[in-house]
């Protein structure tokens, strides 16, 4: 039984794996709830976010529709406890539709390059807000904007994919 268990881990671990590259265990689809904002702690002790708002409002956008203007942004916020150093952020990023697909990169190349203890305690924004509006061509459901964030002086890697809901487009 252990070796049919063993077996059964094997062959679905990478498929899980697999799956979880692109939406970072984030859900899209029809049915999947969006989840605009996403937090988490880089291994070199920055805390990152990034988000998708309403560009009018700065509400989270829980749903939008064909033609309504979103924004995504992301930042970092370097704790009262890091030590001073420099930090140089690389950013790559994608779109990702209901259905998964990947977008080639949108915006690629250094985002932030400075010491980390600039501002200790304030939110600095990365340079990567995009403005951009949902289609009728894109498919109904959750979808997501992904980055992909390397701190290239310690080697620190983060994917981060706030989710947005649409509706009006493919069904």
């Amino acid at each position: 039984m252990r070796n049919i268990i063993a077996a059964c881990l094997v062959a679905v671990l990478p498929l899980a794996a697999a799956a979880g590259i692109v939406g970072q265990g984030r859900d899209l689809g029809p049915t999947a709830a969006p989840m605009p904002e996403d937090l988490n702690l880089m291994k070199n002790g920055l805390r990152v976010g990034a988000r998708v708002v309403m560009d009018s409002s700065e509400d989270l956008a829980l749903t939008s529709a064909p033609g309504d203007r979103l924004r995504f942004e992301a930042g970092f916020l370097p704790g009262a406890d890091l030590p001073a150093g420099t930090v140089a952020l690389d950013c790559t990023l994608r779109f990702v539709g209901a259905d998964g697909t990947l977008s080639d990169p949108v915006k690629q190349g250094t985002c932030f390059d400075g010491k980390r203890d600039v501002a200790k305690g304030e939110w600095l924004l990365l340079d990567v807000t995009t403005v951009f509006r949902p289609t009728d061509d894109d498919p109904d459901g959750t979808s997501g904007v992904r980055i992909d964030i390397t701190d290239t002086v310690s080697g620190a890697r983060l994917t981060l994919m706030p989710t947005y809901g649409f509706s009006g487009g493919k069904q």
